[in-house]
């Protein structure tokens, strides 16, 4: 992760620290200022996001940034990191590294139109991030943009098999969310709840989905399918 040498990027660096966070691997780039983005709500408070800042300090992390992986750590990303270079290298460096330290990853496209002018590479940078993701979250719009496809549970498999990904978990909103694992597909309902804001929403989820991933036996999810369904639950309160 890169940030600016701004007063935007030291708070950032502050608050990651008061909250007990380990930044050794936090970037401060004195050319470049911290990534700032401005989010605008829909009356049912769906977000669209607009790039203050670009390019931004994140997208200059190199791969003489990126830290030695060990087995069993975990590294989450999206599709923002692979919006420009060196950023975009560096990325797909710290996923294949990792992999072959025996870690895992875990992916969130959470695609930003307003980073990507050419839709073609989108989709280059995404199936080359599926292809080395352990755990892969898709939207069901993401799910559209990359199957091209209706949404079933054969085509959850097939897509999770294409690209030999451990966990896929397909997030529908009111209505929850489908997990594909190892061919099977569990659907786990959802909660009705009044969204205020849903910004963050993601970040929220995941936490939940991580619980179920123990790091030894690689993602023995099977055994743990009631656990994702209070993780999912508690994820959905917190929306």
């Amino acid at each position: 992760m890169g940030v600016g040498d701004d007063p935007f990027g030291a708070l950032m660096q502050r608050t990651l620290l008061t909250e007990g966070v380990d930044i050794t691997y936090l970037k401060q780039d004195e050319w470049h200022r911290t990534s700032t983005v401005l989010v605008d709500l829909n009356d049912q408070g769906e977000r669209s996001f607009t790039f203050m800042v670009r390019p931004s300090a994140d997208l200059f992390l190199e791969t003489t940034d990126l830290p030695c992986w060990r087995h069993g750590e975990w590294l989450h990303l999206c599709s923002i990191a692979l919006s420009a270079e060196p950023s975009r290298t560096s990325a797909f460096t710290a996923m294949t590294a990792l992999r072959h330290a025996g870690g895992f990853v875990s992916f969130d496209p959470n695609i930003r139109e307003d980073l990507w002018q050419d839709e073609h590479l989108l989709r280059l940078c995404l199936r080359q991030a599926l292809q080395l993701a352990d755990v892969v979250k898709l939207s069901e719009e993401e799910w559209r943009l990359i199957s091209g496809k209706t949404q079933n549970d054969r085509d959850i498999c097939a897509l999770a098999k294409e690209y030999e990904i451990a966990m896929l978990l397909v997030t529908k909103g009111a209505e929850g969310v489908v997990v594909c694992y190892r061919g099977q597909v569990h659907h786990f309902a959802g909660m009705s709840v009044n969204c205020v804001d849903s910004t963050g929403r993601e970040m929220r989820s995941l936490p939940g989905y991580s619980q179920v991933c123990p790091l030894r036996g690689y993602l023995q999810m099977r055994e743990k399918c009631d656990e994702l369904s209070i993780s999912l639950n508690v994820a959905e309160r917190l929306q």
